[in-house]
């Protein structure tokens, strides 16, 4: 799972991002891109909890945190572990919108690319009728 993160305030002595997966250790993202790949997450819910850092590993503001769902079937976007119209429509009704913008959700961009386009659909019809 691809995490994309912004950093804001006084970043003077900002030197780098902490990340905890669940009960998992920290990892520390030194390049500070502003995103971190988790791989092998397995499905269910987890939590994220992530704080800056200055060069001596001092948290530098307060840590932020999120709670996120991982879905056993990817493309169905409603985790009904049934990849129908229902997701097909999700995904239609997010069709052309942007990271930011109000209809766009996370949920829907399925490549991320940050946007909702015909890839995604694809992703959603070429699963169409798979079960969980």
């Amino acid at each position: 799972m691809l995490v994309r993160y912004s950093e804001s305030g006084d970043l003077g002595q900002v030197d780098h991002v902490h990340l905890q997966l669940d009960s998992a250790g920290e990892v520390r993202d030194l390049d500070n891109d502003g995103q971190y790949l988790f791989t092998d997450l397995a499905p269910g819910t987890h939590t994220l909890r992530a704080y800056l850092a200055d060069v001596n590993h001092n948290i530098l503001g307060a840590p932020a945190s999120v709670t996120f769902s991982v879905r056993a079937l990817f493309g169905d976007v409603n985790n009904d572990c049934l990849i129908d119209i229902f997701d097909l429509s999700g995904v239609a009704q997010a069709f052309g919108s942007r990271d930011g913008e109000l209809r766009h959700g996370a949920v829907y961009d399925l490549n991320n690319d940050r946007m909702i386009s015909i890839f995604d659909v694809a992703i959603v019809a070429r699963k169409f009728g798979m079960r969980c």
